[in-house]
């Protein structure tokens, strides 16, 4: 489903309404592949939940050193979070 979304250019970064974006999301779940997908689709590593929680907070919530340490790869190729407010339901 994802590789399909990205093929059709699919937004990554935009949020769900509770602010996760799919790179968030793939984390929580521990899907390494699907983190490597997303951050070699140029997803942001900088962008935040509205608890003000990014992508490495929650690695590092989990303790996963693995997924911090590749997120930390990543983190300077990627751009700054916008302040779009728009969700996806």
């Amino acid at each position: 489903m994802m590789r399909l979304l990205i093929e059709n250019k699919a937004t990554l970064d935009t949020p769900d309404c509770q602010g996760n974006t799919a790179l968030m999301l793939a984390i929580g779940n521990l899907q390494y592949a699907a983190v490597v997908l997303l951050l070699n689709e140029a997803a942001s590593v900088k962008v935040k939940r509205h608890d003000g929680y990014s992508a490495l907070d929650i690695a590092s919530i989990l303790g996963d050193q693995a997924m911090i340490e590749l997120l930390m790869e990543h983190e300077a190729e990627n751009e700054a979070a916008t302040s779009d407010k728009a969700c996806v339901q």
